[in-house]
């Protein structure tokens, strides 16, 4: 071998020996990487994926709808109970789409079209349909939220998620059992007026 061809070689690997070097801490800096991200933002189940959004959507139409009633509502128990939903539902929604940023998700932030569709109707009621129809949706609302929060609850497997439920299962079980009230003597006073 050339002492030439001896130079050339021993450049040769002198350049391919930190260029090697250099990839394989890149490699090892993204598998680190790689593996913080996913300490930080563990992969949620489906079923918690599904709260989640589920949960959010619910919470929104909650506020979206005891804003309506606050102002339409024909009895001064149905504002009431409208600005209580607003009052209720906003911390707990905030603390929610905090939790989803945290675990990565997006949940809508504008009505689904079903609850679009029960806002625009009541949107066209006053008084006393106002009154009949707000409280029975609500509490077939509550009735499916109560019963989502409470499969999280016992059934969750994020525990920050199925805490989430846990903290705010109470909530709605109070809800549903003032809507429940509210209802039964929304039809007695209905029946009296009819007699």
């Amino acid at each position: 071998m050339t002492p030439t061809l001896r130079w050339t070689l021993l450049g040769s690997a002198l350049v391919i020996l930190p260029l090697a070097a250099c990839s394989t801490a890149d490699k090892a800096a993204t598998t680190v990487q790689s593996a913080a991200q996913a300490q930080v933002n563990p992969t949620l189940s489906t079923s918690d994926t599904t709260f989640i959004n589920e949960a959010a959507a619910g919470g929104l139409a909650e506020v979206k709808l005891g804003e309506l009633a606050s102002q339409r509502g024909g009895t001064k128990a149905v504002r009431q109970f409208g600005q209580q939903m607003v009052h209720d539902h906003t911390p707990v929604n905030d603390e929610l789409m905090q939790l989803a940023q945290r675990k990565q998700l997006s949940p809508s932030t504008t009505l689904d079209a079903a609850n679009q569709a029960i806002y625009d109707r009541l949107s066209g009621e006053r008084g006393r349909a106002f009154d009949q129809d707000y409280l029975s949706g609500q509490l077939a609302a509550h009735q499916d939220q109560l019963q989502l929060f409470q499969n999280e609850a016992q059934n969750g497997t994020d525990p920050q998620v199925r805490a989430f439920a846990q903290q705010h299962v109470g909530v709605i079980q109070r809800h549903v059992e003032e809507l429940q009230r509210m209802t039964a003597a929304g039809s007695r006073h209905g029946r009296k007026a009819q007699s």
